[in-house]
Order: C-alpha cells, then structure tokens, then sequence
C-alpha cells in the first residue's frame, strides 16, 4: 500500500490500516514493532524525542524574549536620542526666529 513497503513479519490487512491512518504521509513512516522489547524501545525513543522538542522550545522561547527586551531596550534608547535631537534642533530654530525677528523689527525703526 503506499509507497511505503510491507515488512515480512506484519499482516497485509495491519499494514494497510497503519498506512492509511499514517497523520503525516510525507514525514512519517509506519514502523513494525514485534514484541515489549521494541515496544519499550520505540516509547523511550519518543519520549526522548519529546523532551527534545520541549527543550529546545524553552531555548527558542527564551532567545525570543531576550531579543524582544534587546529590541525594546535599543527602541526606547533611540527614542529618548531622537526626542534630544529635536529638543535641540527646536531651541535653534527659536534662536533663528528670534535672530530674524529682531532684524526685522530694527529694520522696520531703522525705515521709519
């Protein structure tokens, strides 16, 4: 059945169901498991593989909230330096404007 092929020692009819209830055709292959020996085997492989998962999770979570506390520590640093640099750029616009003003009002006497 499939494009997976039968094992010697598993009944046809046990094959075929194994494959068709398979949740993930294209990354799971059925495994025939004779005896407790194999049997124990293949639930200690899982629950390895499970404890792998969950840690590495945990790694990924963990990376994920110390780039977002990096990204939002850099954001507000940023923030407060561009807020300076308009503060700055602001109280010299007022100096400009204040320069001009008095230069106008001189020359508006200076007409008169």
């Amino acid at each position: 059945s499939g494009k997976f092929e039968k094992p010697p020692c598993v009944r046809a009819q046990l094959w075929d169901r194994a494959v068709r209830n398979n949740p993930d055709k294209q990354e799971l292959v059925p495994v025939a498991v004779r005896g407790y020996t194999q049997l124990n085997e293949r639930a200690r492989l899982c629950l390895a593989g499970h404890v792998s998962t969950i840690k590495t999770h945990e790694q990924l979570a963990e990376q994920v909230k110390n780039l977002k506390y990096e990204i939002e520590c850099k954001t507000k640093d940023r923030i407060l330096e561009l807020k300076q640099i308009q503060m700055d750029l602001s109280y010299r616009l007022l100096v400009v404007i204040k320069a001009y003003i008095l230069a106008a009002e001189r020359n508006a006497q200076q007409q008169q």
